[in-house]
């Protein structure tokens, strides 16, 4: 999950302006074996990157950067205020408050010209906000709906509350434009490396 994110943070490094941000809940989880900035150091240097280790950052030669970061307190998201990104990635999205997300979600924009985009990583947690964003995924009994996975929907807010729709089209009709959303489950034997080496 790790290094898909590396992976889908790095699609536009060659245009200029492109930023994006790669979250762990705290500090020490960006780094030593298996982290975050152990797979940027894998293979961000092949794409031509400059990583600075006392700041986490991946800068590259078009001018698009990569930084990872934390938000350990609830108000560490105040620093991303005003930001433009168009990549965020949360790694274990359940360790975050969902303020945390909310607020860093406001920050998705950019004047680049990709398309912008949140992708973030879980483990099932039954008493965790996430539960709530993924349920239109989820069967009767809780476990993932293989029918609904990799389904795009549309959600928005109405009156405060999360609404979800089929289309852009339906959203549309209420007067809500929404953002695309997609839910892929996977399980531990998915991972044929890890279960190879482990």
């Amino acid at each position: 999950k790790s290094r898909l994110l590396c992976h889908e943070a790095a699609r536009y490094h060659h245009v200029h302006g492109y930023a994006g941000v790669i979250l762990r809940r705290t500090y020490p989880e960006l780094r030593g074996p298996g982290s975050l900035w152990e797979e940027m150091r894998g293979f961000y240097p092949l794409l031509g990157a400059e990583l600075v280790d006392s700041a986490l950052t991946a800068t590259f030669p078009s001018g698009a950067s990569i930084v990872l970061s934390h938000l350990q307190h609830e108000k560490d998201a105040d620093r991303w205020k005003g930001r433009q990104l168009a990549f965020i990635g949360f790694d274990e999205l359940d360790s975050f408050t969902e303020s945390q997300f909310w607020n860093l979600f406001a920050c998705l924009r950019t004047t680049s010209g990709v398309r912008t985009r949140v992708i973030a990583t879980t483990n099932p947690n039954a008493d965790s906000w996430v539960l709530d964003l993924v349920r239109p995924y989820l069967d009767a009994a809780g476990y993932p709906n293989p029918q609904m996975a990799g389904k795009v929907l549309w959600f928005g807010r109405v009156d405060g509350a999360l609404r979800w729709w089929d289309s852009e089209a339906a959203a549309a009709i209420e007067g809500v434009s929404p953002v695309s959303f997609t839910f892929v489950p996977s399980m531990l034997s998915d991972n044929s490396i890890l279960m190879r080496k482990d």
